[in-house]
């Protein structure tokens, strides 16, 4: 017979033999019906719940083998002596967070259930709720409002970087023309439809004379003094005038005129339906047109101080060095220009330009020739080009 003190010592070593590999079994049947939830039954599930007579059978054994001492001690034949001198035997639970008792559905009574509810037209599955569709509906509007409110603004910016592309392009060959002195370039006679100069006279005070400028105008088809543009020479010519030019030699009150060029060009860029030969008004009057204003002006860079070589309170060397750099700002005055182009878009019906302006300038260096009446510079049928390898030397 054993005391308590070794049937304890027993219990303890004849569970360290047989609770080894019987617990492991047990552990890894109890995690396998732990992983599946209840719902419809699959093969694995089934293996699974037949298990569970194996795990019964598993934690009979080690109850056995942890109480095995009742056998040769009578003091534990019973549970309660069991309990005093042995401890209370570590029972096989499943673990706090998984369900003690599992349903296994029937799979022939599941079958059956399906196939009542298809014959009834009852269809067991989950949808949105009318609230949810509604919420849905009120979040994409929001969306479709904010898209279709920014999508005008997106176009009008597509719009004006199309237009700025196609001024920045055109304003590259009148610029070319101009400060090339060009003098052919037919083509332009295709997109050039009118130009107009007001001319204004100013007296030695700079007081205007007359009550408005004389305008000239000049188009393919009718122009002042018949002075048609026929062709490229005529174009360039009338867009390289100086804005201000001497008064005519006949009349004393008139020291300077000045010129304000305008031409109405249809782009030289864009579409291929809007370029000629398109004879058709409509789409010639929707393609993009701009007013080009050109301004010729001599280079002035230096203060008026500098060549005041009158002044009686100079001395002589004073005197001698602003008089020799007044001879160098004279021939630079006439030898070098300012060229700007400013274009103006978009031409309205009634003859008024948009917002839109865009400024270029550029140095042109050489003579500036006359052709026409080099006696009277106001001439309206006067041209000019620039001589770009000949230079005039100012006495």
């Amino acid at each position: 017979m054993l005391s308590g003190g070794k049937c304890s010592e027993y219990r303890y070593m004849s569970y360290k033999r047989q609770i080894g590999p019987l617990q492991a079994v047990a552990q890894i049947c109890n995690l396998l019906y732990r992983r599946f939830v209840i719902g419809q039954p699959s093969s694995i599930s089934r293996r699974v719940a037949g298990c569970k007579p194996a795990i019964q059978q598993i934690e009979n054994l080690r109850y056995a083998g942890n109480h095995g001492c009742g056998m040769q001690n009578a003091e534990c034949q019973t549970q309660e002596a069991r309990d005093v001198a042995c401890g209370p035997h570590p029972a096989f639970r499943t673990p706090h967070f998984a369900p003690a008792e599992r349903p296994t559905p029937d799979r022939a009574s599941w079958v059956r259930e399906r196939k009542k509810n298809a014959r009834s037209g009852v269809v067991r599955s989950s949808a949105f709720t009318m609230i949810e569709i509604a919420i849905s509906l009120a979040v994409i509007g929001f969306a479709l409002v904010a898209i279709i409110g920014i999508l005008p603004t997106g176009m009008n910016v597509q719009k004006e970087n199309r237009e700025e592309t196609i001024v920045g392009q055109d304003a590259q060959v009148f610029m070319d023309a101009i400060r090339s002195g060009s003098k052919g370039m037919d083509e332009l006679t295709n997109y050039v439809v009118a130009i107009t100069n007001w001319q204004r006279a100013y007296d030695a005070k700079g007081k205007p004379l007359g009550a408005r400028a004389s305008v000239f105008g000049y188009t393919y088809t009718n122009a002042f003094n018949t002075f048609l543009l026929t062709n490229g020479f005529r174009i360039i010519g009338l867009l390289g005038t100086p804005k201000y030019v001497p008064g005519p030699t006949n009349q004393a009150t008139v020291l300077v005129c000045s010129n304000y060029l305008v031409a109405y060009v249809r782009s030289l860029s864009g579409p291929a339906n809007e370029k000629f030969p398109q004879t058709n008004d409509t789409v010639r009057e929707l393609a993009f047109n701009y007013r080009l204003a050109s301004d010729v002006v001599p280079y002035v860079w230096y203060h008026p101080s500098w060549t005041n070589y009158t002044d009686p309170l100079l001395g002589t060397n004073e005197m001698i060095s602003r008089s020799n750099y007044w001879m160098v700002a004279k021939n630079i005055q006439a030898n070098l220009y300012d060229v700007r182009l400013t274009f103006r878009w978009p031409l309205l019906v009634n003859g008024n330009v948009g917002n839109s302006r865009q400024a270029f300038r550029a140095l042109t260096g050489g003579h500036l020739q006359i052709v026409g009446d080099a006696s009277d510079f106001t001439n309206p049928t006067n041209l000019f080009f620039f001589e770009s390898r000949n230079y005039t030397r100012v006495p």
